[in-house]
């Protein structure tokens, strides 16, 4: 699961937010509680510039972007617009190009050509495909490969 924070400028150290999971145990009595807070230290532009990617995080951060922007596709062609919706696949793809082409990126952009030809052919079941693929779960965006 991801979650991106646009924050305006804060105080070092302030709570960000913080977090409260409740939850029943199965084999337990009594109602079960984590809390927590998240703060994140201010640091220059020039230091977060240095600091060190991580591959699986971005990959993933992209990729559930790519989930979501496809709903802007569904949303330009579902206005006529399918010179938009062409555009904002090949955007996708170009995003996801930049990154190390591992097997599950690979299998992205397989997808998206396949929706850009289409997209040509029959919008209506490029239409019908993207919204099915823009469903994936949250928690595992890929589909199974059966």
């Amino acid at each position: 699961m991801g979650v991106r924070l646009q924050l305006q400028a804060w105080a070092r150290n302030r709570e960000i937010a913080s977090v409260r999971l409740a939850w029943d145990a199965h084999q337990q009595k009594g109602r079960r509680e984590l809390r927590d807070s998240l703060r994140l230290p201010v640091k220059p532009q020039g230091e977060l510039a240095g600091l060190m990617v991580d591959e699986a995080v971005a990959e993933q951060l992209a990729l559930l972007r790519a989930n979501r922007e496809r709903r802007q596709v569904i949303e330009a062609l579902d206005h006529g617009n399918v010179h938009a919706a062409a555009a904002s696949l090949a955007s996708i793809d170009q995003h996801l190009a930049a990154l190390p082409q591992s097997a599950v990126v690979v299998r992205e952009r397989k997808l998206l050509e396949e929706k850009q030809e289409l997209l040509q052919q029959d919008r209506k079941l490029s239409r019908k495909r993207l919204r099915r693929e823009s469903l994936r779960s949250s928690l595992n965006v890929w589909e199974s490969q059966a």
